[in-house]
């Protein structure tokens, strides 16, 4: 490799300065003025922070993030291109190479001493419809030597090369120095080979058709693509197919620069993160990734990254992380292992089963049976079973593995009241696999018993009363088991301890010690905070709280409020996805997702958006006094909003401005992008039938061609339509281009037209209506 390369190579990617890496100039300033100056700042962002941290839209900001992301993925790339960046489709006066390719090539070769070298170029290369022929084949069919058909196909490179890039026509031993590759032909061969070598070294196949399709504006046919690559077998540069490492898929890719690229060492590095991903089974960062694989041998950014490209059994994940693609995990034992630890809690075989299964039939591999993958789990010391049909992993070693009614126990010793069955059910889910029915099953045992019509208890709570410390009986209190945890810190002389340690101390003063249990009321325990250590393998440490306190009883509710302001307001901005938020919060508070998605809904002081152009949303905690309009809409009064927009999606950016500028009179305004976080998990069509029909003041219809196509338009205008037989002049119809009938209101239908009228008229109109209203 040259010695400018690994120049580049040695310095730290992440002091690359932003400024000159983007044509947008006015974000890469915005950015810089938040103090986010160079590559490295700007990697941990994303898109998505990018986006919020300026203030832009999605596109602007992920255009960026793709510039940093291909700076870090081809260091040899470090400095943006400027002078020579790729034409769009817009600029005619770019040659069009791919299409002048066949014809030109065939007139080149049309001279009757050249049909034999032609002939073997299309069998080799696979022209004008033929499939690849190897060299021997071609031999037996002209009847020449294996070695004669590699002269001839080296000899038409060779003149193609001359010709085509304009060197001595005269050494090409034609008859006179006529050729068919003019000069613009020449000049725009010659710039793509030197623009794809100045990119990187190495290619693949389809990123350069991606490019040359960009470049020319058109979609490359199975005819372009094979005389691209004899173009680029032209330029001299030595294509790679999937024969690098044996029993894995390498996406076909070009070397641009033979002479400086070590192919052997390729091959030994993608071996290398072949076998380390497939021992890890989950996912890994690039710096583990990288200490890894330089072991023995060190090998360079560069070398790990075209490796990692041209691998497509090599997944990238968010923040720079890999992992083996899932149909290539060696056994179901592997494949087990990686859906539990995505998943973060224990799974029935079923589930586990039914994973695996999705995941291999999209890829169009075999489906192991479900006994192959429980026989699997079973030898595997990895896994331990949970009851009859559910598995965990070994390394929780805060799972609970106790029976139904251990569980069903621990939850009364958790709340220390009677409960109903719901109640518990949703508990004891949450722990582990389990049917509704089992929980009926159990409350009707000798071990429960009813106190209140649709109440239980532990069988044993009707006999107790307020017992010291240290009798002998089974019924332990928060207060009694409080003082116990605070009594076995003092016999050790620590004021914190590993979990494990302070498990063993607490059950030798147990009548009956059971660890699961012990477990479960530390988590609820006061006298206690309990904080993970090490993921891999899982530790927790225990610390004491000498002034501790017992809160009162808090309803489900409650919980769920204070865990998720406690959680969003040690976030950045007190910001964090939605999804995020629900895993942690469900999983500290035992809250079943569903419930979390209604409690949080009712939240006052919680904002959920959705970033334009992506799915995810985000959710943020905020102060209601200072912003008022960020307070969620209360869906059970009489009328929600002031105002309905009905529009076609096509429409969005009318509907978009019409919507603020309506908020900004102190307007309660549905506009589905903005209520989108609160219609997550409920049926589309039912929602908005209510909402257009029942839960506004005024609908304002704008209407378009587009709004005539669209389905989910139309049963908007049907609802609002409904709610206008019984209540005149709730229907506030605005026009937004030319189209003479507007689907389901006759001719004769008055409407305001929106390039008359503009933003401010049809604001001020709509107002004027809705004040007339009841």
């Amino acid at each position: 490799m040259l010695d400018h390369v690994n120049e580049i190579l040695d310095q730290p990617l992440a002091i690359i300065p932003l400024d000159g890496l983007s044509d947008d100039k006015d974000l890469t300033d915005l950015l810089v003025a938040k103090g986010y100056a160079t590559v490295g700042d700007v990697y941990d962002l994303q898109a998505e922070g990018i986006s919020l941290i300026t203030n832009v839209e999605f596109d602007r900001a992920d255009t960026l993030w793709k510039l940093v992301l291909n700076v870090v993925s081809n260091p040899t790339d470090s400095e943006p291109r400027t002078a020579e960046a790729p034409s769009t489709a817009a600029d005619e006066s770019i040659f069009q190479l791919p299409q002048n390719l066949r014809p030109t090539i065939e007139m080149f070769f049309s001279e009757t001493s050249k049909s034999r070298i032609f002939t073997v170029l299309v069998r080799r290369f696979g022209l004008n419809g033929s499939k690849w022929y190897t060299l021997d084949e071609i031999g037996r069919f002209l009847d020449i030597s294996r070695e004669r058909i590699r002269q001839l196909q080296n000899d038409g490179i060779r003149m193609l090369r001359k010709a085509m890039l304009l060197e001595d026509v005269n050494q090409l031993n034609l008859e006179d120095s006529f050729t068919p590759f003019s000069n613009e032909f020449s000049s725009e061969a010659q710039f793509l080979k030197r623009q794809l070598e100045e990119e990187n070294t190495v290619h693949t196949e389809e990123r350069i058709f991606e490019d040359i399709s960009q470049r020319y504006g058109m979609q490359l046919t199975t005819e372009h693509r094979k005389y691209c690559q004899l173009l680029f077998f032209v330029f001299g540069w030595e294509r790679v197919e999937n024969s690098l490492v044996a029993g894995f898929d390498i996406d076909p890719f070009w070397i641009t620069k033979p002479g400086q690229f070590d192919i052997k060492e390729l091959k030994a590095v993608t071996q290398k993160l072949v076998n380390y991903l497939m021992n890890e089974c989950i996912k890994v960062s690039y710096f583990d990734l990288k200490i890894s694989v330089n072991k023995r041998a060190r090998h360079s950014d560069f070398m790990l990254r075209t490796a990692i490209k041209v691998c497509s059994d090599i997944e990238l994940l968010d923040n720079d992380t890999f992992q083996i693609a899932f149909h290539r995990l060696r056994g179901s034992q592997d494949q087990a292992y990686r859906v539990l630890v995505e998943h973060g809690e224990p799974l029935s075989h079923h589930d586990i089963h039914r994973e695996i299964a999705r995941r291999l039939a999209t890829m169009g591999e075999n489906i192991p049976t479900r006994r192959t993958v429980s026989n699997a789990m079973a030898h595997d010391p990895r896994f331990i079973p949970i009851g009859k049909r559910a598995w965990a992993l070994a390394e929780w070693d805060d799972v609970v593995q106790d029976t139904v009614i251990n569980v069903m126990r621990d939850f009364f010793h958790r709340h220390n009241r009677p409960a109903r069955e719901k109640e518990i059910f949703e508990y004891v889910q949450q722990k582990r696999p389990v049917k509704r029915s089992s929980i009926t099953a159990y409350l009707c045992t000798e071990h429960f018993t009813r106190v209140d019509r649709g109440l239980y208890q532990p069988a044993d709570w009707q006999v107790t009363s307020k017992i010291p410390v240290g009798s002998d009986t089974t019924v332990w209190t928060k207060e009694r088991f409080a003082k116990l945890v605070v009594s076995a810190f003092e016999q050790c002389q620590v004021d914190q301890m590993p979990t494990a340690q302070l498990v063993t101390e607490i059950s030798k003063n147990m009548d009956s010690p059971n660890s699961g249990r012990v477990y479960t009321m530390l988590h609820n325990c006061p006298a206690v905070k309990m904080s993970v250590i090490s993921e891999r393998p899982r530790r927790l440490e225990a610390r004491l709280i000498r002034d501790y306190e017992f809160s009162p009883t808090q309803t489900k509710r409650d919980r769920l409020e204070n865990t998720v302001r406690e959680v969003l307001s040690h976030q950045p901005e007190q910001t964090m996805l939605l999804v995020e938020l629900r895993n942690k919060v469900t999983k500290r508070g035992n809250i079943h997702p569903y419930t979390f998605y209604s409690y949080l809904s009712d939240m006052p002081d919680i904002q959920k958006n959705v970033v334009e152009g992506t799915r995810p949303v985000l959710v943020t905690l905020v102060n209601v006094e200072s912003y008022p309009s960020s307070v969620p809409d209360a869906w059970d009064s009489q009328f929600t909003y002031d105002i309905a927009i009905s529009y076609a999606g096509k429409e969005r950016n009318f509907a978009s401005d019409l919507a603020e500028c309506l908020r900004g009179q102190k307007l309660r305004v549905f506009y589905d992008r903005n209520q989108l976080p609160d219609l997550i998990g409920r049926n589309l069509l039912d929602e908005l039938m209510v909402i257009y029909r029942d839960k506004a003041r005024l609908c304002v219809i704008l209407a378009s061609r587009a709004y005539n196509e669209s389905t989910y338009a139309q049963h908007e205008r049907q609802s609002a339509q409904d709610r206008d037989l019984m209540d005149k002049g709730y229907i506030f119809l605005a026009r937004l281009d030319d189209v003479e009938q507007i689907k389901g209101f006759h001719r004769t239908v008055a409407y305001i037209d929106w390039n008359e009228y503009g933003l401010d008229g049809i604001s001020k109109l709509a107002i004027e209506q809705l004040s007339k209203r009841p």
